[in-house]
């Protein structure tokens, strides 16, 4: 109990396996703490045991044998964005994840047989809660008090809506029936380039990512391979992608010495190319395509001004469309 009371520079904590309980305040208002990984042989983490430690972004919490989450645990513990709980879990106790604000999801294990009073008190943040049970729990009203309810998905197994829709303080969430599938993009470097797609989206719907080059830059590929931008996606597992961007001015070598690209007002004019041409817009979309010209010039009329990436054999080049 109190172990480590108001460690006020404590910053992580790895807590070994072995270890079967965190008692009553031991990490109390430890407010420099960050990071927590609890092991699997965990069985009860007691009243207030992290109470107050508001920078706390990452809890890891193992399925294992962790039956309850007491009073007042993580309260206040605002700098939690997302929590699964883990499938043992049985029991979560009143004020647990009271005014945890920045919590933007929940996972809601299928064993759970009780969830305490003002549990999910004021977690404004919450987008997002997925539970597992195939008939809805019973709580009361002040579990998820000062939350706008209306404004956050609950995810339900298939078959279940309609038990849902008829249970007090469940009814009152955007219901919906399926999986929730997470889409989590990145950029090989965001001085090249940035992604939109990311998200929490139901089992098999299908969405669009998309890649976006900063000036000078262009989208290569996905990590996965995949050239598409747009790409669109039918969500069936978790997906995690990275964007590749490059510097459009510094992809190779110009191996064709006499080959020359340039813009004359709207027309992009190619000379010497010896293989396919390909013209990209600043979003990565590949808006035309022509066969070489083998030693004669080809010419693409462009209807809109901008910037825009020449590719053929290899060799890219930006080069600015204008006004007739």
């Amino acid at each position: 109990k109190s172990a480590f009371y108001e460690c006020s520079s404590l910053t992580s904590v790895s807590i070994p396996e072995g270890v079967t309980s965190i008692e009553y305040c031991a990490f109390y208002n430890c407010k420099e703490l960050t990071s927590v990984s609890i092991p699997g042989s965990v069985t009860t983490i007691d009243e207030n045991a992290f109470e107050w430690c508001s920078k706390i972004t990452s809890l890891t919490i193992p399925n294992g044998d962790l039956k309850s989450i007491g009073n007042f645990a993580f309260h206040a513990c605002k700098g939690l964005t997302s929590l699964t709980i883990p499938d043992s879990v049985q029991s979560i106790g009143k004020c647990a994840f009271y005014e945890c604000s920045g919590l933007t999801s929940i996972t809601i294990p299928a064993n759970l047989t009780s969830i305490g009073i003002s549990a999910f008190y004021g977690c404004k943040g919450l987008t997002s809660v997925v539970v597992n049970m195939d008939e809805p729990l019973s709580i009361e009203s002040s579990v998820f008090e000062n939350v706008t309810l209306s404004n956050v998905k609950l995810f339900v197994p298939v078959g279940t809506k309609e038990k849902y829709e008829a249970a007090d303080v469940w009814k009152d969430f955007d219901i919906v029936e399926g999986s929730l599938i997470q889409v989590a993009l990145t950029s090989n470097d965001e001085a090249y380039g940035s992604v939109a797609g990311s998200g929490l989206y139901v089992e098999n719907e299908t969405i669009a990512l998309s890649a976006t080059p900063a000036v000078g830059c262009q989208f290569v590929k996905w990590s996965d391979g995949n050239t598409d931008n747009p790409r669109t996606i039918t969500l069936t597992e978790n997906v995690t992608l990275e964007a590749i961007f490059e510097k459009a001015d510094a992809i190779s070598s110009n191996a064709v010495s006499n080959m020359k690209i340039y813009a004359h007002h709207n027309v992009i004019v190619v000379e010497n190319a010896e293989a396919e041409i390909s013209v990209y817009d600043v979003t990565g979309r590949c808006v035309a395509r022509r066969d070489a010209g083998h030693h004669v010039s080809t010419e693409i009329i462009m209807q809109n001004t901008g910037i825009y990436i020449v590719r053929t054999g290899g060799y890219s080049q930006r080069v600015v469309v204008s006004q007739n």
